[in-house]
This record gives C-alpha cells, sequence and structure tokens, in this order.
C-alpha cells in the first residue's frame, strides 16, 4: 500500500519528533524508500521536526539536533 501511494505521488513531507530519535532513524528509511520508488533522488521532499514546544520548554526532550538535511 505504501509503495502504491509513493508511486503516484508528487511530493513528500515527512514528519518526525523531536523527541524521539527512532522516529527520525524512520524517517531516513522512508526518503530511501522514496527514492527506490521513484527510481530517482530529484523528488520533492520536507522533513518536519514536530514537537519542538515540548523541546523548548525541557531541553533535556529534544533527541535531535537542529540540522540542515542535504544529503
Amino acid at each position: 500500500m505504501r509503495a502504491l501511494s509513493i508511486s503516484s505521488a508528487d511530493a513528500f513531507i515527512l514528519v518526525y519528533d523531536v523527541t524521539d530519535s527512532i522516529t527520525f532513524e524512520e524517517v531516513k528509511a522512508i526518503r530511501e524508500q522514496i527514492h527506490e520508488i521513484k527510481s530517482t533522488t530529484a523528488v520533492p521532499i520536507v522533513v518536519v521536526g514536530n514537537k519542538t514546544d515540548l523541546s523548548d520548554e525541557d531541553e533535556d526532550l529534544r533527541q535531535i539536533c537542529t540540522i540542515l538535511l542535504g544529503e
């Protein structure tokens, strides 16, 4: 089902939880899956960190640093 959705989409928004590093790893895997299914890396993908309000309140909660994904 995911492969069908990926193959028919033109762009993607991938959302991860900044307080849970596992979700960021899942986003990386989905990004690779998109590249494989589309047979190209020239695919519009926006990666969004969610729950930044929680990490602002308690800096110890943030597990993912603020970075630019330009891989």
